[in-house]
């Protein structure tokens, strides 16, 4: 029978409302914790990427996601092979060092995290998700990884080649040396595993591309993600956070 107020006592209204928060209760500590990181998470860029006017940057907030999966991925390789001796650095990671002296990091490791050749994928839940929300046109990663090859050490290394109006408030650089820390933090307050870090922010983005069908364009969200999720991937971590060992715990 629906609830009717007419027929059910208080103590019966009180009781079904206890069963029904107990039960909210146990279903969202039942998640797991890089969902319930990739929530939070979700709130930190809402907030940050707030309009005055009320309304979502929806461009900042996948640039920002994106650009912690891809770098994601690569810690995610250093906290569970470099850093604990498992694998040196030179094993784990091709080095491409550029004229300025710069360090860019490439190799299967990465590409798997980032592609596939593994259960799970930055871009297997990016994609997914923007095909789920109706996107036709995928953007084409094998030439996103290849344009960053070619602009290594150059300005337009990590600029998402989007439309103007598309543009992140923020480049993707910018907001990992300005949110890394507070990022890793919030992903050990959870609990997540660091061989799940960077998918966490794709299972992130993969909530905000479903959530957000209808008001931004799924393609240009899958878009803008992978731009900065392969270009900072690939960056050098003194080059995130100057007073730490990229190679220590």
């Amino acid at each position: 029978m629906p609830f009717d107020i007419r027929t059910t006592s208080p103590d019966q209204t009180n009781g079904d409302q206890t069963k029904k928060m107990q039960a909210d209760e146990i279903k969202v500590a039942s998640r797991a914790p890089h969902e319930r990181a990739a929530d939070a998470i979700n709130e930190v860029f809402i907030a940050k990427y707030r309009r005055r006017d009320g309304s979502d940057d929806c461009a900042s907030i996948y640039s920002a996601l994106g650009a912690f999966a891809g770098f994601g991925i690569q810690m995610a390789i250093r906290e569970t092979l470099v850093n604990p001796g498992k694998m040196p650095e030179d094993e784990a990671f091709v080095i491409i060092e550029t004229n300025d002296g710069k360090r860019y990091y490439f190799g299967d490791l990465l590409d798997g995290g980032l592609f596939g050749g593994q259960t799970i994928s930055v871009w297997s839940l990016i994609a997914g998700a923007a095909q789920a929300a109706g996107a036709e046109l995928l953007p084409d990663v094998n030439e996103i990884a290849s344009h960053n090859a070619k602009v290594l050490g150059k300005k337009e290394f990590g600029i998402p080649r989007v439309a103007e109006a598309f543009q992140p408030r923020e480049t993707p650089h910018d907001v990992l040396r300005s949110d890394w820390r507070p990022m890793r933090e919030l992903l050990v307050r959870y609990g997540v595993e660091p061989r799940y870090w960077g998918w966490t922010f794709a299972m992130a983005a993969q909530y905000l591309i479903l959530r957000d069908k209808g008001k931004f364009d799924p393609a240009i969200a899958a878009a803008i993600a992978m731009e900065a999720a392969i270009s900072m991937s690939k960056i050098d971590p003194r080059d995130v956070e100057p007073d730490r060992n990229p190679n220590s715990a």
